[in-house]
């Protein structure tokens, strides 16, 4: 398996991302989204990791160098092409649900930051108008 390695600084934001949120937490995420069924060999995690850290990170991203990539990162697992062919429409609901997620944190700290600089500016006397 190759690693493109133009996209380790790629890499680097992703994982600062990802950071945000837990493990329990997306495992979680792909529980409630249906990803992760009761027999299902393919966590959702791993899947997570596969298709930001992986996707990114492969020079070529087939579907094959994806299962590889699970392998790897979950040495107890052997998945196949086609599994991970079969979970891609559950998959991105998953994934889709993890980004809203995502933004909707970001948002909401950045609405909390903005708000408290908007509140200081009332302090600031050279800031009123006469």
């Amino acid at each position: 398996m190759k690693i493109n390695l133009n996209s380790l600084i790629s890499m680097d934001k992703i994982k600062k991302i990802i950071n945000l949120f837990s493990k329990r937490l997306i495992t979680k995420t792909a529980v409630t989204t249906g990803f992760t069924q009761r027999n299902s060999k393919l966590d959702g995690f791993t899947f997570f990791k596969a298709f930001t850290f992986g996707v990114y990170s492969l020079e070529n991203s087939s579907l094959r160098n994806i299962a590889n990539f699970c392998e790897d990162t979950n040495p107890n697992l052997k998945v196949s092409r086609q599994a991970i062919e079969n979970e891609l429409k559950a998959g991105s609901n998953f994934l889709k649900t993890i980004l809203i997620n995502i933004i909707e944190d970001k948002i909401i700290k950045s609405i909390k930051h903005n708000h408290i600089e908007i509140f200081k500016a009332f302090n600031d006397k050279s800031a009123i108008v006469a």
